[in-house]
């Protein structure tokens, strides 16, 4: 392996990809860690948690698309996402979670995504839908729920979270 995966990602430029199946509005990241392979599972706080299959940033959970959808169409949404440059930053940190219900736990790394909160905050002017400023991350490893844990806001990452986790070091258990 060459390189270090927390190194900013300039050659991913995201675009407009449209509401999912779900309602959310999400950037997938095809690509992600690809040089740098995650164990299957990871061991922490006597829990086991298993390696996502996609990488994506959750832009509007789907309740928060829902709200700002029965206020403005589509278009406008599109049209407020595509006045930002959307591509990925340097990774930042990696952090367990650990959710109001104990068996869902998950292990995130975030990054820089400058155009995150500045487009939620403009969509929520535009929307009059009230939108927090949240953590851009990736959810790596889950237990309880293959899509994770919802991280809506800034609070809810700061309530959810437990320790910090280096995904880069000596796999636990493994010698």
């Amino acid at each position: 392996m060459t390189g270090d995966p927390r190194a900013p990602r300039t050659f991913l430029a995201w675009r407009w990809p449209g509401f999912n199946e779900r309602g959310s509005l999400v950037l997938t990241w095809p690509g992600f860690l690809h040089a740098f392979p995650l164990p299957g599972e990871w061991a922490i706080d006597g829990c086991l948690l298993q390696r996502k299959q996609e990488f994506h940033l959750t832009v509007l959970g789907r309740h928060e698309a829902e709200r700002v959808r029965g206020h403005v169409d589509d278009d406008a949404v599109r049209a407020c996402f595509e006045g930002f440059a959307w591509s990925p930053g340097a990774m930042t940190a990696c952090w367990y979670l650990v959710s109001a219900d104990p068996d869902r736990r998950s292990i995130v790394a975030t990054f820089e995504a400058a155009a995150l909160n500045p487009f939620r905050a403009q969509l929520a002017q535009r929307s009059g839908v009230d939108l927090s400023a949240t953590v851009p991350h990736v959810t790596l490893f889950v237990s309880g729920s293959p899509k994770g844990i919802g991280i809506e806001s800034v609070a809810a990452f700061e309530a959810l979270r437990r320790c910090r986790v280096d995904v880069f070091g000596p796999v636990p258990g493994r010698g």
